[in-house]
Order: C-alpha cells, then sequence, then structure tokens
C-alpha cells in the first residue's frame, strides 16, 4: 500500500514538471494526445466497438449524474460540469490529501483485456495542476488497473487518452484524481467520451 501511496504522488508531480508537449502528441488546435497500460491479469466483459459508454458526456440536461465527486461536490453550470477543489498538500505533508480522496469519477463500467478504448473530454481549470486520469476500484484502498498522469490549464483543451487494460474488469470507474498540493481551484469539464476502438 505504501507504493501506491508514493506512486500516485510522483506521478502528478511529474505530469506538472513537463511541457505540455511532453505529456503527449500536440494538435494545432491545442488538444493532445498520450496512452498508457494497465497491469495485471484477470476476466470480465465491456461494450462494443465504437459504441459510447458513458451515460451523460454533455450535461445539457443540466444534470451530473451519473458523474459524481468523492470529497468534491460537482455541479452543471452552463452545460459543463463543474467544481471547487480544496486547498490542500502533498500526501505525506502534515494534513496532506491524497489524489485519489478528491476526484470525479464515473462508475459501473467495464472493459475487456487487450482492447483498446479512446477517452477524450474538454478541460479547464483556474491554475495549472497536475491530475491523474484513472481507471480504478475502491475497496478500502485506492487500486488502480491503469492511470495517465495530465497537466490541465486555464484554457481549455481537449484531452485524449488511450486505455488498454491487462486484463478485463467490471464495475469499475474513470475518474479524474485531483487532489493536489497548491492552493484551491475550479475546473470545468465536457464533452466526455468513452468508446472501445475498432480496428482496422
Amino acid at each position: 500500500m505504501r507504493v501506491l501511496r508514493t506512486l500516485v504522488p510522483a506521478l502528478a508531480a511529474a505530469a506538472l514538471a513537463l511541457p505540455l508537449a511532453a505529456s503527449g502528441a500536440a494538435h494545432a488546435d491545442g488538444s493532445f494526445v498520450t496512452s498508457g497500460t494497465a497491469r495485471a491479469d484477470g476476466s470480465a466483459g465491456a461494450g462494443t466497438a465504437g459504441t459510447e459508454m458513458f451515460g451523460n458526456t454533455t450535461f445539457d440536461n443540466g444534470r451530473p449524474d451519473p458523474w459524481g465527486g468523492n470529497d468534491i461536490d460537482v455541479r452543471v453550470e452552463n452545460g459543463e460540469l463543474v467544481a471547487r477543489v480544496p486547498t490542500g498538500r502533498a500526501d505525506g505533508e502534515p494534513g496532506g490529501v491524497p489524489s485519489w480522496d478528491r476526484s470525479i469519477r464515473h462508475d459501473g463500467l467495464a472493459f475487456t483485456a487487450g482492447q483498446q478504448y479512446k477517452l477524450s473530454f474538454d478541460a479547464r481549470t483556474s491554475r495549472d495542476v497536475a491530475a491523474i486520469a484513472s481507471v480504478y476500484t475502491f475497496q478500502g484502498q485506492y487500486i488502480p488497473e491503469w492511470d495517465n498522469a495530465i497537466v490541465l490549464t486555464p484554457e481549455t483543451r481537449r484531452v485524449e487518452l488511450t486505455i488498454t487494460l491487462h486484463r478485463s474488469v467490471s464495475d469499475v470507474s474513470v475518474g479524474l484524481q485531483l487532489g493536489t498540493s497548491g492552493p484551491a481551484y475550479d475546473i470545468a469539464l465536457d464533452n466526455f467520451s468513452l468508446t472501445p476502438v475498432t480496428e482496422g
């Protein structure tokens, strides 16, 4: 468990220290693509190639569900999912808050081993933030199946990530782990998508 408590903050710190382009391939419109691969072994099942897996992607209905927050109150404003992330200190510091203790997530998802998935969303924050996108479960402790450090900024960016898991899993969450060192900040998210990638 000590490994998890040091690995996640280290990923986030590394993301903030690097230029955005180092996190992936930059596009002309300012969006970027990164990729990551999970670990371990097992079995379950997940959706059809090209089928949207998220239950709410644009928040045009004015409701956040099935998205929720952990130690963060999420709401919809002007068609975006928004939240205020409280002041925090790095895990290990007095009063520190682990990254996974403050998150925005979508529960009840399933992934098939070896299948590629495309996760994308628009994001902006009121200051530069090192965050972590992850596929995970919480069973008394944070257990990541896949994670990828990202940098969020006051400029709205299209984030695109490729997810591949080494084992099939069901009833897991996709989330943004947002607990980080520094002052409180605001986050706005929109136009989510999670789809299995069609081969060929």
